[in-house]
This record gives C-alpha cells, sequence and structure tokens, in this order.
C-alpha cells in the first residue's frame, strides 16, 4: 500500500485517515497517533518533491525549525520521519475556518485585518527571537 491512501500507517505509528489538504508539492492528511492517541496533521510531500533530495534535506529543516517554535499562533510540530522515501511532518491538528476561506466570504472589516495583522506579528516575532 502506497503511504499516500487512507488506511496507511506510518512507521506504525500514524494511521492517515483522509486527506485535509493539498498544494504543489505536499499534501495534509488527518492522522491518529496510535501511541498518544490523538488525531495529529501529517504534512508528507509527494510525487517528485518527495524523491528530490534537496527538497527531502528542506522539510526535515523545516520541521526541526518549526519545533523550536512554542507560540499560541504557531503549529506546533510533533514528530518528523520518513516512510517508503516519502518525508512527513506530524503537527498539531488545528479546528477552524482558514483565512484563504474566510476572505472567499468577503472582506475583512479593519478590526478584523488588525487582528490577525497582530497575531502574524507575534508569530514572526516568536520565530525571530528563536533564530528561525
Amino acid at each position: 500500500m502506497s503511504p499516500l491512501t487512507p488506511g496507511a500507517r506510518l512507521h506504525d505509528r500514524y494511521l492517515l485517515e483522509r486527506r485535509i489538504g493539498a498544494g504543489g508539492m505536499a499534501q495534509v492528511w488527518l492522522a491518529h497517533d496510535s501511541v498518544l492517541g490523538r488525531q495529529v496533521a501529517v504534512k508528507t510531500l509527494i510525487g517528485e518533491a518527495a524523491a528530490d533530495p534537496g527538497l527531502r534535506a528542506g522539510a526535515r529543516r523545516e520541521a526541526q525549525a518549526a519545533a523550536k517554535l512554542t507560540h499560541p499562533n504557531i503549529t506546533a510540530v510533533h514528530d518528523y520521519g520518513e516512510h517508503e522515501s516519502t518525508p512527513y511532518i506530524v503537527m498539531e491538528l488545528l479546528h477552524g475556518e482558514t483565512l484563504a476561506d474566510r476572505l472567499a466570504r468577503g472582506p475583512l472589516s479593519w478590526p478584523q485585518a488588525a487582528a490577525i495583522g497582530g497575531q502574524v506579528a507575534g508569530a514572526l516575532a516568536a520565530a525571530h527571537a528563536q533564530g528561525v
């Protein structure tokens, strides 16, 4: 079974349930962590990106950098691994509406935009303080 199908297990720990997002080089899966008994998000490189040594190394660096960060507006990274030559990053599962979905419903009011901007600025400041 391909590691990128529902029902696959990554390192006998993370059971992929369903894909919840995708981009040009990666997919994000809803998964169950069987060791800690919780749902997580698992980001995996796909296709040629998964086969490219430079992009695979970049995924590992991304995980290492993000794992240093603890902030309410930064998704926590729990684990990194490779399964059948596919790098993956295990992250905190977030619930709610994406900014893209919210913007599709229309423009934000200035207080909403300022609040989101403040949250992003706080996250960037926390990352900068850790050298990321």
